[in-house]
C-alpha cells in the first residue's frame, strides 16, 4: 500500500466578492437619484445637492465600508434611505462595490 501524499495546509481561497449583480441593482435602486454614472445630475440629485462621485478625490474620501454602511442604514440629514430591509447583505455589498467603482 502506498503512503498518502502529505496534506498541504488549506490555502485561503480568494474572496470572490458578492454574487449579486451590483450594476443591475444600481440601475434599479440608485440611478434615479445618483444617475447612471454617479454624477448626481438628476432632478432628485440636483434638488437634494447629491455629491458627484465623478470628481477627483471622491474615492479617497469614501471607503467601500462607509458606502456599505450608508446603503445599509441611510444617511442622516439627507433623503438617502436605509436599504437594510429591502436588500440582502450580499446585494448591499454588490451595489456598494459597483457604486464606488463609478467614483474617481
Amino acid at each position: 500500500k502506498k503512503a498518502d501524499p502529505p496534506k498541504k495546509p488549506d490555502e485561503p481561497k480568494p474572496d470572490p466578492g458578492p454574487s449579486a449583480d451590483g450594476k443591475d441593482l444600481f440601475g434599479k435602486k440608485c440611478k434615479s437619484c445618483h444617475n447612471s454614472n454617479g454624477d448626481g445630475k438628476t432632478k432628485i440629485g440636483e434638488e437634494n445637492d447629491i455629491e458627484a462621485w465623478t470628481v477627483a478625490g471622491w474615492k479617497a474620501k469614501w471607503t467601500e465600508a462607509k458606502i456599505v454602511d450608508i446603503v445599509t442604514t441611510g444617511k442622516s440629514g439627507t433623503k438617502m434611505k436605509a436599504f437594510k430591509d429591502k436588500l440582502t447583505a450580499d446585494e448591499i455589498a454588490a451595489v456598494s462595490k459597483y457604486a464606488r467603482s463609478l467614483g474617481k
